[in-house]
Parts: structure tokens; sequence; C-alpha cells
């Protein structure tokens, strides 16, 4: 089970991408393909950057109140990771990496998260 879903993410997504990049540039043209690329990656390093340093301000928030930052710890992580899949070239990683950084639906990730973390400790290890 492992294996097929390390094919499918090391595989099959790259393949996908790459897939949905030569049709958008049937449309648009290599270059404005490539420009909408790197565009992608310089928006979520800036966003990254944005919503990085405001989860360590409120990380440090909890810290100094006493209190467990384990939600926005988690939080940093998505915004990482979303981070990380905008500078990946393809517009499907880069539709998820948006959705790591936007508030709104990282908070719905990290709660889909928590929820799925919470069904595997109720099940055992």
């Amino acid at each position: 089970m492992v294996f097929l879903r390390l094919l499918v993410l090391l595989t099959l997504i790259p393949l996908a991408e790459l897939a949905l990049l030569l049709e958008i540039g049937k449309y648009l043209g290599t270059w404005r393909t490539v420009g909408v690329v790197v565009i992608t990656g310089i928006v979520g390093a800036l966003m990254t950057s944005r919503e990085g340093t405001a989860v360590l301000s409120r990380i440090r928030t909890e810290i100094a109140c006493g209190q467990l930052p384990s939600g926005t710890l988690l939080e940093g992580g998505l915004i990482v990771a979303g981070g990380l899949l905008l500078l990946t070239p393809g517009l499907m990683t880069d539709a998820v990496g948006f959705a790591c950084l936007i508030s709104p639906s990282r908070r719905q990730l990290k709660n889909w998260i928590v929820r799925r973390v919470e069904i595997f400790m109720m099940r055992g290890f």
C-alpha cells in the first residue's frame, strides 16, 4: 500500500503536471506558460514569507502565554509545505500550495489533518 502511494506521488503526479503544462502551452504559448510558472513561484515565495512571519509571531505569543502552540505549529508546517509546492513547476501543485497558504483553506486542511490523526490514534498504531 505504501509503495503504491509513493508510486502515485513520485510518478503519476509529475506526469499529470507535465501533461497539463503541455496542454496549457498549446493555448498560451511556451513563454507565457513559463511566465505563469515563474509568477506563481514568486507570488508563492512572497505569500510564504508573509504568512510564515505571522505564524511565527503567533507561536511566540502562545509560548509567552504558557500555551502549547500545537495547532499553530501545524499551520506553520502547512505554510512550509505550501511554499515548497509553489516552488515546484506545475499548476496542480500550485493549487494545493495556495490552499496551504490562504488562511481559511489552511484552517480547513489543519482541521482535516487533526481529525485524521485522531482517527489513526483511536484505531491504534
